[in-house]
């Protein structure tokens, strides 16, 4: 067995540990450009740069920049998840990535689910 022979069962081990590795290298690095040009602007950038990737690949996969077989009610979904999620919810996290930084941003996150449960039964 050699150096890079993994298990098949430590697998989705590895791959949780690198997952979190980036999220937390990924985090770092989104603070520091949020200090350096705005959080607001480093948001913009990120969506620019996803939506050119996301739309690449859709050409890529299916051979039309837009979901033609989507119907209103989908794109209409697509597009309220998309302002609520990207829009408001990812400048809210980066905002706070500059203001209180990556630890504290994190352990917000972290009591996401529980906050949600709470606001869920009042």
């Amino acid at each position: 067995m050699g150096f890079f022979m993994i298990e098949a069962r430590y697998t989705g081990y590895i791959a949780a540990g690198f997952t979190s590795l980036f999220w937390s290298v990924n985090s770092l690095l989104y603070a520091s450009a949020g200090r350096r040009i705005g959080s607001f602007t480093v948001n913009q950038l990120r969506l620019a740069m996803a939506s050119a990737m996301l739309a690449a690949a859709h050409v890529a996969y299916f051979g039309a920049l837009w979901p033609v077989n989507a119907t209103s009610g989908q794109i209409g979904y697509f597009a309220l998840s998309g302002l609520v999620g990207l829009a408001i919810g990812d400048s809210a996290y980066f905002a706070s990535l500059v203001l209180t930084g990556p630890k504290c941003a994190a352990v917000a996150l972290l009591f996401a689910p529980d906050l949600y449960r709470v606001l869920q039964r009042a």
